[in-house]
């Protein structure tokens, strides 16, 4: 699975897509990350959401959800971000 890197967006594009206009490289300067490698078998729980995408973590950090995990490395290069939020429940139609 290949996924979308985000790096090479502009600043309004970043702003479209997440209503912020912070860079990756801007949220891990104001907000650097956790030591250590994330085991997601430790946080995979109902009450906890985990999102591997930093503009999403920091759209929860600025509405002030608690913060469990902060962009621990985790497989392929990617981090991980852990919030004290319950997941979304699924939407059946």
């Amino acid at each position: 699975m290949k996924l979308l890197s985000l790096n090479n967006l502009k600043t309004d594009e970043i702003e479209d897509l997440f209503s912020h206009t912070l860079t990756e490289e801007q949220i891990l300067s104001l907000y650097p990350c956790d030591t250590g490698a994330f085991k997601k078998e430790d946080y995979d729980g109902p009450d906890l959401t985990i999102t591997y995408d930093i503009h999403a973590a920091y759209n929860l950090r600025i509405k002030n959800v608690p913060i469990v995990v902060w962009g621990k490395e985790y497989k392929y290069n990617h981090r991980a971000f852990v919030f004290c939020k319950p997941r979304p429940k699924a939407v059946l139609f």
